[in-house]
C-alpha cells in the first residue's frame, strides 16, 4: 500500500480516516509492546519508549497512540509515502517512526525529570484501543541516599567503627564504599568504615558513598562526608639528663608540639613528692640543693571535647653534684713530744669517688695525701690550724670540695727566758721581767728565798716591782713557773742595786790595857759597786801602818778587817775609815780606849729614910770595861743591900 501526497490538512484526514477503519481484534500470535530504551530512566538523560505493533487485519495504516497515564501524549504513524506524521502531540515529548511496525516517543534529557516518575505509559492503535500494549510504569533511576554522618572527635589509638547508613536507591542493589579526601590509595569497601588503634594522621575528611548501577551501566551515586578529628595529646620533646652543681641556677624549658585540641598547658611535677608541682613551660630550681635530685616529669595535657586529658609526658633526672662533707673536729690538745694521728672522716659527695688529702695554715709546704694526719715526736712548732679537704670531680672536670679546720694545740713545759742583770740605783723602782715560753700559759710565783713574794696566773710576761730598792735588796729572786705539763720550772733573777756604802756599825770601840801590843777590829760594808776605804788619823792624815783586808762577802757585801801590832804601849787613839764608791761615801769611826783601874764614884745625892735610902752617883771614869757597883746598907747587923 502507498501514501499519495497530500496537503498537511488532507494527511491529517486521510490519517484520522484510516485510523477509524483501522480496526479490529489482536491477530492470534501478535501483540502490541511497549518497551522501554532502559530498564530505569535516569533524570536528566533523554529516555525512549519503543512501540512495536503490527497492523491489524484489513488495515492499510500504520498508528499508533502513546498514552500517559492514560492521557493522550500523541499519535504517530507513516503515510503511503512513508512520511511520518504525528497528531496531537505533546511539546514535552518527540516521536519518530522507526519502521511501519515501530514507533518511538522521547522524552528529551531536558524534560527528564521527577514528574515522569512513576508514570504509566501505553501504546495503542490508533483507531482500536482494543490493539494495545500492556502498561509500562517509567521508573527513574535514582541513587541511593546517604544519611548524614555526624563530625566524628575519637581520641587517638582507639578503634573507630562508623556505619554509614543509606536508603535504597532504584535499583535498591546498593554498595557501600569510604574513601579518603587527599588520599587516593585509601578505600574500604562495606558499610562500616574500621579505624583501629586509629593515628593523628588518620584525621581528615571521609567520603561514603552509595551507589547502584543502572541498566545502561552507569552508575547512580550519593556521598555524604564525615570529619574526623583524631585528638590526640601534646608530644613533649626529650629531655637530657641534668648535671648541675649545688648552689646553682636550673632553668629547663618543656618544649612541646601541639596536640588537638591545640590549647596546652604545661607543668612540672616530681617522682615520688606529690607536693611538687610547678605550672609552666620552665622548670625553675633556684639555689639548688642537693634534695633536689631525682626524676622530674614534665606533662603537656589538653582538654578533648569528650572532657577527658590528653596528656604526654617526659622524664628527666636531675644530677646535683655536690662536694663530700667532712665532719666536725674538736680541737686536739697533746703534750710534746708524743706521736698525734688524727683521722678525717668524710661523707660521700655526689660523685662518691674522694680524695682526701691534708694542709696547714700559713705554710704552703705541708700537705698530706691522706685521711689520717700523722704528726710523729710533736713538736710545739706544729701548733696551728690544719685544714682536711675532702674533694670529688665533676663531669665538668670542676673540683667539689669541702673543708673543716682543726686547731692542734701543743702543750710544753714552761720555759723562762734568759735575761740580763736588773740594775737600779738606790730608791728607785726596780722591775723585774721574764718572759715564759709555755703552752698552756704558766701560773707563776716570785720567792725571796722561801719567802713567797707575789703570784701571777696564766701569764706569758711575769713582772715583780720592788719599789724604792735599797742596797739590801741586791740579790737572786727565785722565779717558778708551772703549767700542766710540768710543775715548778724555776730561774734565779738577779737584781743589783747600786748604792753608796752602807755601815752596819760605824762607830767602834776598842778597849786596851797597857800590856795590850795588838788592835784589830772588823766591819760590814753593803754597797754597789765594791767600794774603796782610806784608814786616817784624827787629824786626817792617812794610817799606813795598820793592814787593811777587804772581803766580799756578797755582790755587794764587804767585810773590812784592820789589824796593827804595836811595840810599845798605846794611848788611846781615835781613827776614821772612809768607804765610798760613785754614789756616796760612809765613815766609820775607831775608838782605842786605854783601860785604867777605876776610881770611888762621885756621890751626886743620898738620902736616908727609916726604913729605905736612896743613893745617886756618877762614875769617876767613863770608858773600859762594865764597872760593878755595890752599895751597902749597915744597921745593927751587916747587910748586903745590892
Amino acid at each position: 500500500m502507498q501514501f499519495y501526497k497530500a496537503t498537511m490538512l488532507e494527511k491529517r484526514y486521510i490519517f484520522f480516516s484510516l485510523c477509524l477503519s483501522l480496526h479490529g481484534p489482536t491477530t492470534e500470535g501478535q501483540q502490541y509492546n511497549l518497551i522501554g530504551s532502559s530498564e530505569y530512566a535516569v533524570l536528566g538523560e533523554a529516555f525512549t519508549w519503543t512501540c512495536d505493533m503490527f497492523i491489524p487485519p484489513d488495515q492499510t495504516v500504520n498508528a499508533v497512540t502513546f498514552l500517559r497515564n492514560d492521557i493522550l501524549c500523541g499519535s504517530i504513524g507513516l503515510l503511503r509515502d512513508q512520511e511520518c506524521i504525528t497528531l496531537s502531540s505533546n511539546p514535552r515529548y518527540t516521536y519518530g517512526c522507526e519502521s511501519q511496525s515501530i514507533y518511538i516517543l522521547t522524552i528529551p534529557a531536558e524534560n527528564m525529570t521527577e514528574y515522569e516518575q512513576g508514570s504509566v505509559w501505553r501504546c495503542e492503535n490508533f483507531a482500536d484501543d482494543t490493539f494495545k500494549s500492556s502498561d509500562a510504569t517509567l521508573t527513574i533511576a535514582n541513587t541511593p541516599y546517604v544519611l548524614p554522618l555526624a563530625k566524628q572527635h575519637f581520641i587517638e589509638g582507639g578503634n573507630l567503627l562508623v556505619t554509614c547508613n543509606a536508603t535504597q536507591g532504584n535499583p535498591s542493589s546498593t554498595a557501600i564504599f569510604w574513601t579518603k579526601s587527599n588520599d587516593p590509595g585509601f578505600r574500604q569497601t562495606g558499610i562500616t568504615l574500621r579505624l583501629p588503634n586509629i593515628h593523628r594522621n588518620s584525621s581528615g575528611i571521609y567520603k561514603c558513598t552509595a551507589e547502584n548501577t543502572y541498566s545502561n551501566r552507569e552508575k547512580g551515586t550519593n556521598s555524604r562526608d564525615m570529619v574526623i578529628d583524631v585528638l590526640y595529646p601534646p608530644s613533649v620533646s626529650t629531655l637530657p639528663q641534668q648535671q648541675i652543681i649545688e648552689g646553682e641556677d636550673l632553668l629547663v624549658t618543656c618544649n612541646a608540639t601541639q596536640g588537638n585540641p591545640s590549647s596546652t598547658a604545661i607543668f612540672w611535677s616530681k617522682s615520688n613528692d606529690p607536693g611538687f608541682r610547678q605550672t609552666g613551660t620552665t622548670l625553675r630550681l633556684l639555689n639548688i640543693h642537693r634534695n633536689s635530685s631525682g626524676t622530674y616529669i614534665c606533662t603537656a595535657e589538653n582538654m578533648y571535647n569528650t572532657g577527658e586529658k590528653g596528656t604526654t609526658s617526659q622524664n628527666m633526672v636531675i644530677n646535683v653534684l655536690y662536694p663530700p662533707s667532712v665532719y666536725t673536729f674538736t680541737q686536739q690538745q697533746i703534750i710534746e713530744g708524743k706521736d698525734l694521728l688524727v683521722t678525717c672522716n668524710a661523707t660521700q659527695g655526689n660523685p662518691s669517688s674522694t680524695a682526701i688529702f691534708w694542709r696547714k695554715s700559713n705554710d704552703p709546704g705541708f700537705k698530706q695525701n691522706t685521711s689520717t694526719l700523722w704528726l710523729p715526736n710533736i713538736h710545739r712548732n706544729s701548733s696551728g690550724t690544719y685544714k682536711c679537704t675532702a674533694e670529688n670531680t665533676y663531669s665538668n672536670r670542676e673540683k667539689g670540695t669541702n673543708s673543716r679546720d682543726m686547731v692542734i694545740d701543743v702543750l710544753y713545759k714552761p720555759v723562762i727566758k734568759n735575761k740580763i742583770v736588773t740594775i737600779v740605783n738606790n730608791t728607785e723602782n726596780a722591775e723585774l721581767i721574764r718572759e715564759i715560753d709555755s703552752n698552756p700559759l704558766s701560773n707563776i710565783s716570785w720567792y725571796n728565798r722561801a719567802e713567797l713574794l707575789d703570784t701571777q696566773t696564766s701569764v706569758k710576761i711575769a713582772n715583780f716591782t720592788i719599789k724604792n730598792a735599797s742596797c739590801v735588796d741586791t740579790k737572786n729572786f727565785t722565779l717558778s713557773a708551772s703549767n700542766v705539763v710540768q710543775r715548778n720550772v724555776t730561774s734565779m733573777v738577779e737584781l743589783i742595786v747600786n748604792c753608796k756604802p752602807e755601815i752596819k756599825d760605824d762607830d767602834i770601840t776598842i778597849e786596851i790595857t797597857s800590856a795590850s801590843r795588838n788592835v784589830s777590829f772588823s766591819t760590814t760594808v753593803i754597797a754597789y759597786p765594791e767600794p774603796r776605804y782610806r784608814l786616817m788619823y784624827k787629824n786626817g792624815t792617812i794610817n799606813t801602818e795598820m793592814k787593811v783586808n777587804v772581803h766580799k762577802n756578797a755582790l755587794n757585801n764587804f767585810t773590812i778587817h784592820c789589824e796593827q801590832q804595836f811595840v810599845r804601849e798605846m794611848d788611846s787613839e781615835t781613827y776614821s775609815l772612809k768607804v765610798d764608791n760613785f754614789l756616796g761615801s760612809s765613815t766609820i769611826f775607831v775608838h782605842i780606849s786605854k783601860q785604867e783601874k777605876p776610881s770611888s764614884p762621885i756621890i751626886i745625892e743620898s738620902v736616908c729614910k727609916g726604913t729605905s735610902a736612896r743613893i745617886k752617883w756618877k762614875s769617876s771614869f767613863d770608858g773600859g770595861p762594865v764597872h760593878s757597883f755595890f752599895i751597902v746598907a749597915l744597921s745593927d747587923a751587916l747587910q748586903i743591900v745590892g
